[in-house]
């Protein structure tokens, strides 16, 4: 699936925001143009290739896929900060869903976005972000949890 549009609600919290801006950021970076935002309140906006931001409690598209069970619940299987990516074709349009148990877990996931499939490399010195035409994404299924708490 290739990137075209990230979708976020207009009631995320402060660090579902960060993740957002982080990931378009990124994006703009390797692609060399922007991915444009959409409201996941305006459900007619629903595109293929969108990836879908936040938490089921503040992303209506989110909720949407969670209550027929389209994508695991992350209040049920994850610890605090913990994350799910997920891809799916839901009514033909392709998704990327990144979702966590609270905005921090938001947030992890889009950074184990980055660093895992799109490459960008994160050093103590700065960081490596690589060049591409396209944000191409492979069929995922990802949930992690840290394996220690960080509060």
């Amino acid at each position: 699936m290739i990137l075209n549009s990230i979708s976020v609600s207009d009631s995320a919290s402060e660090l579902e925001m960060l993740a957002v801006r982080t990931l378009q950021d990124y994006c703009r970076q390797i692609i060399g143009a922007e991915i444009p935002l959409i409201s996941s309140h305006d459900l007619e906006t629903d595109v293929d290739g969108a990836v879908l931001i936040g938490l089921p409690s503040t992303n209506p598209q989110i909720d949407a896929l969670v209550r027929p069970r389209k994508i695991r619940n992350p209040e049920r299987i994850l610890k605090p900060e913990g994350f799910i990516i997920e891809t799916l074709i839901d009514g033909g349009l392709s998704k990327l869903v990144i979702t966590g148990r609270d905005p921090k877990g938001v947030l992890n996931g889009v950074y184990h976005l980055l660093r895992e499939i799109f490459g960008v490399g994160f050093f103590g010195d700065g960081r490596q972000v690589p060049k591409r035409d396209s944000l191409t994404v492979p069929e995922l299924s990802i949930a992690s949890s840290p394996k220690f708490n960080n509060q």
